[in-house]
Parts: structure tokens; C-alpha cells; sequence
């Protein structure tokens, strides 16, 4: 028995010696570490741009210049000085970048990888200049910026303001949340109206319940003026508690009326919305088709909001304009204008006719 507890102790002296000496090992890893750390510069910055092409606004080079400015310039710091949060963050502020990815490699280089916002139209109605990214993202033009894409002109105005960036649903979610709260408040200013307009109903039955009171020794002539003088106060009270109910009805139906006027305006921004998001899919759809986006080089975007939005086309092939119609049914409009290309424009010329509308189902008009 004392052998084998001598034994025992000795495996747990062991055990304690290995985790003593593990311990040790990790607390010199980690000051060294530190050390490192705290002597270490920052030499060099590594920059990746995803899928930077002539139709993307970034390259290596415009984010490297962005980091050279920026006061979380990590060139020159130690690896204990760099902030990449900061950084991070900083890069981010910019409207075409998606996302960014900052960190530190273990020989102490600082790598960026950059998302992109990829650009799908450039919204240039009256007094606009925004880009609006393939994830509904919209900011505005960069200076001197040339990206091919499809170009929106005409008379359509979109629910937000020239200088926003930013989600459209983000515009409309904010203003409906605000028309909600001011429904809500107009909910609450009828509480105490409704209030008084039970109140009122209540003396109105209280008043039409008095009766003149006729005691033992009250004469006939004296029960019958204390009766016309109730007749004469409860004609009164009525009507003054008549004007009361109608007045309070009138503020209730005011309150209700402008609370339908705040609904109007949620259809209202849930059309606006609907437009743009039937005019991005218009987009989507013409930018992922070979031919299609090769051939329409503007978009004139008509109505929008309380009209229906129609859309007309500048083909790049001729002098004509083809009228659209609305965003909807896209594929067909689509294959109609195709087959018209192949077995009519290529036989009678491109410069044929000034409008080609294939607005109505089955039929391409020509004028």
C-alpha cells in the first residue's frame, strides 16, 4: 500500500511539474509577445479591392490614399498603437464601400480587404446626380466620375432628398414610422375628447330625469312656476350641452379626418416605393442581358407617386425612342422588341420610324 501511494505522488508531482512548466512557457510566450508588440512598426499596408473593373469606383490605389489621410494611419505605428476598429470604421465612412476587413498579420503587415458597392444606374433627374448600387445603396456621384451604367433622366422624383445617401427603404421606413407616431397622437388627442363626449351624454340623461319637486304644502300655483322654470333651465342646458356634443364631435371628426389624410400619405410613400423598386428591377434586368445593356444607353422615367411611372428607352442602334410603358411585364416587352428587331429594323432600316412602343400586350407601334 505505501508503495503504491508513493507511486501516486509521484505521478501528481509529475503532472503538477508539466503544467508549472506550461504555465511558465505561455506567460514568456506572452511577454514576448508584448514586447514585440510594443517594438514592432507597422511597414507595410496590404490592399485587396474586390473585383475593381472599369464599371467600380474603387482601386487599390484610391484606398490606399484614403488610409494615408486618415489619422489612424497605421504606416509608422507600433502593432500596439494600430486601432483597427478605427481604421475600419473610417474606410467604411466611404459611400461606394460595402464593407472592410482590417487586421494584423503575424509579421506584422496590415491587411485591407475591400467590398465594393457595384453601381447599377445613375439617377440624373431634374437637380439629382446619385449612383444607385445593386443593393439599393444610393450616394452621390463622385467627382469626375465616368462609370458605365445605365443613365435615368425625366420627370420622376424619387422619395429621397438630392444630397441623401443611404437605403431608399430606410427613407421610407423612417417616414412611416413617423406618419404611425403621428396617427398614434392623434389617437390620444380623441381620448379625452371621447371623455367628455360620455360626460356630456351622461347630464343630457340626468337633465331629461328632473322633475320639479311638490311638497305637502306647495300650492298648485307655485309647483306649476317652479315647473316652467325647469322646463325653461333644462331648454337651455339642453341646448348648451347640444353645442357641447356637436363641437366635440367636430374636433373627434377633424382628428379622424387628418389621421386618413397621414393614411393617404403611407399609400402614398408605399407607391413612391413600389415605383423605385420597379424601376431597379427594370434595371436589373436590362444590366444582366448581353444585348440589352449594350443597346439602351438612356432611361427617361415618366410620373411615379400619385401617376404611374411609364419608362421610354434611348436604343443606341437608331434615332427612335421606344415607348416602354410601365415596369411590368418586363420578359415579354422584352422578347416583343427582340422579335421586332430581328424581322423588321434589320429589313426596313433604323432610322424607319421615331417611336416603337410595345407598351400594349401583342402589339410594337410604329410611328
Amino acid at each position: 500500500m505505501k508503495r503504491l501511494d508513493t507511486r501516486r505522488l509521484g505521478r501528481h508531482a509529475a503532472f503538477a511539474a508539466l503544467w508549472v512548466v506550461l504555465a511558465a512557457t505561455f506567460l514568456a510566450a506572452r511577454r514576448g509577445v508584448a514586447r514585440y508588440r510594443a517594438s514592432q512598426c507597422v511597414e507595410e499596408v496590404s490592399i485587396s479591392v474586390d473585383g475593381s473593373n472599369a464599371a467600380t469606383f474603387l482601386s487599390e490605389q484610391t484606398v490606399r490614399d484614403w488610409v494615408l489621410s486618415y489619422d489612424c494611419n497605421p504606416l509608422g505605428m507600433t502593432l500596439d498603437e494600430v486601432d483597427l476598429a478605427a481604421l475600419e470604421s473610417s474606410i467604411e465612412s466611404n459611400d461606394a464601400v460595402a464593407d472592410a476587413n482590417v487586421y494584423l498579420t503575424s509579421g506584422g503587415r496590415v491587411e485591407i480587404d475591400v467590398r465594393q458597392r457595384r453601381p447599377l444606374m445613375r439617377l440624373m433627374v431634374d437637380g439629382y446626380d446619385l449612383y444607385v448600387a445593386d443593393d439599393g445603396y444610393l450616394f452621390a456621384a463622385p467627382p469626375r466620375s465616368t462609370i458605365y451604367v445605365p443613365v435615368v433622366t425625366g420627370d420622376y422624383r424619387p422619395l429621397f432628398d438630392a444630397a441623401y445617401s443611404g437605403y431608399a427603404r430606410d427613407v421610407v421606413r423612417d417616414s412611416m414610422a413617423r406618419i404611425d407616431s403621428r396617427i398614434a397622437a392623434l389617437e390620444s388627442d380623441k381620448i379625452p375628447l371621447y371623455t367628455a363626449l360620455q360626460q356630456n351624454s351622461r347630464a343630457m340623461k340626468r337633465l331629461s330625469a328632473e322633475r320639479a319637486s311638490k311638497g305637502w304644502f306647495t300650492s298648485d300655483e307655485e309647483y306649476a312656476l317652479r315647473r316652467e322654470q325647469l322646463e325653461l333651465y333644462k331648454a337651455q342646458r339642453r341646448g348648451e350641452l347640444t353645442a357641447e356634443a356637436k363641437m366635440l364631435r367636430a374636433r373627434i371628426d377633424d382628428l379622424t379626418r387628418n389621421q386618413e389624410s397621414e393614411g393617404k400619405r403611407q399609400k402614398k410613400l408605399e407607391k413612391i416605393e413600389e415605383d423605385f423598386s420597379k424601376l431597379i428591377n427594370f434595371v436589373n434586368i436590362i444590366q444582366h442581358d448581353d444585348f440589352w445593356s449594350s443597346e439602351i444607353v438612356q432611361i427617361v422615367a415618366h410620373g411615379g407617386g400619385e401617376r404611374e411611372l411609364e419608362i421610354e428607352l434611348i436604343p443606341r442602334s437608331g434615332r427612335y425612342t421606344i415607348l416602354f410603358g410601365r415596369a411590368d411585364d418586363i420578359e415579354r416587352k422584352l422578347s416583343d422588341l427582340d422579335a421586332f428587331y430581328r424581322r423588321v429594323l434589320t429589313n426596313v432600316g433604323w432610322d424607319r420610324y421615331r417611336t416603337v412602343s410595345v407598351k400594349y400586350k401583342g402589339q410594337v407601334v410604329c410611328r
